[in-house]
């Protein structure tokens, strides 16, 4: 029998390393359980006209390990589809599930009710009592979200929020998480360290930080030109001003779960910028 777990780990993992289905956060989650650092996790599948045959493979291979699981009903999801002048264009592209999967039903109740994901109860703990503060200062505000940028850099493999920057449980399970993963999908583990750089002209979105709780811009950006067939949008922290509508001539540093963008020339602003999609966004005035 333990070969047979063996076997049916091995085929869920190849799986999980390179299903078009499965965005790089929910591998981690999933590699995690099946190396027994997580009780439960919450993964999303992504299914398009060219993957349609994942989500069975999916569950196949679930059922096969022995992990229990539950599944929402489907639902449509957009993305780009084309950038141009000052029309961004979007699609239904597919449609998405949310799965809470875990080693055993008991796992799978706690998690569902109690969110018992397998993360350090000090971070839990100090996570929960930040939620009960008041606002934080615009300065404040701006730090917090520096430091979880900071966190995304200095640890990979870690998607939950730390206590602190130098969490020793925190470190611990960064290590053992990196070393299962490179030990169940070595080649998911290597490119997503090894990660990529390259130039692209980004068109500044929106920004985050214009509320006036924060200090400095947060942008959203999205490349002029599709890579691999996709427009993929990037976040910008920086105290630089850009008007909506600006284009970035930028290099993009993309490793583990950090990006850094570096900006060489930025171009005058469009007129304005408009979004064409079927779906209208809840709470836009129309």
């Amino acid at each position: 029998m333990p070969k047979e777990r063996d076997r049916a780990t091995d085929r869920l993992a190849g799986f999980i390393g390179s299903a078009k289905c499965l965005e790089d956060q929910d591998r981690i989650h999933l590699l995690a359980l099946i190396a027994d650092l997580k009780p439960a996790a919450s993964v999303v599948l992504h299914i398009t006209p060219q993957n349609l045959d994942e989500k069975y493979h999916f569950e196949n291979h679930l059922a096969q390990r022995h992990i229990v699981f539950v599944v929402s009903k489907p639902r449509t999801f957009e993305r780009i589809t084309n950038v141009r002048n000052d029309v961004v264009r979007w699609h239904d592209a597919g449609v998405y599930y949310e799965y809470h999967v875990a080693r055993s039903k008991t796992a799978l109740i706690a998690a569902k009710k109690r969110n018992e994901y397998g993360y350090p109860q000090c971070c839990v703990t100090a996570f929960h009592h930040h939620l009960k503060q008041p606002p934080l200062t615009p300065r404040a505000a701006t730090q917090r979200v520096r430091f979880i940028h900071n966190v995304r850099k200095r640890y990979p493999f870690i998607t939950y929020i730390p206590h602190a920057m130098g969490c020793s449980t925190t470190q611990k399970l960064n290590e053992r998480y990196s070393s299962a993963i490179k030990r169940l999908a070595s080649t998911f583990w290597a490119r997503y360290l090894r990660g990529e750089r390259y130039r692209a002209k980004l068109l500044v979105l929106d920004d985050d930080f214009t509320t006036g709780h924060f200090v400095g811009h947060h942008y959203h950006l999205v490349s002029l030109a599709p890579a691999r067939r996709k427009y993929y949008q990037h976040e910008l922290i920086t105290t630089c001003a850009y008007p909506i509508g600006t284009t970035l001539d930028a290099t993009i540093r993309i490793g583990g779960q950090s990006e850094t963008i570096k900006v060489a020339r930025a171009h005058p602003r469009r007129t304005r910028i408009i979004h064409l999609r079927k779906h209208p966004l809840l709470g836009r005035k129309k």
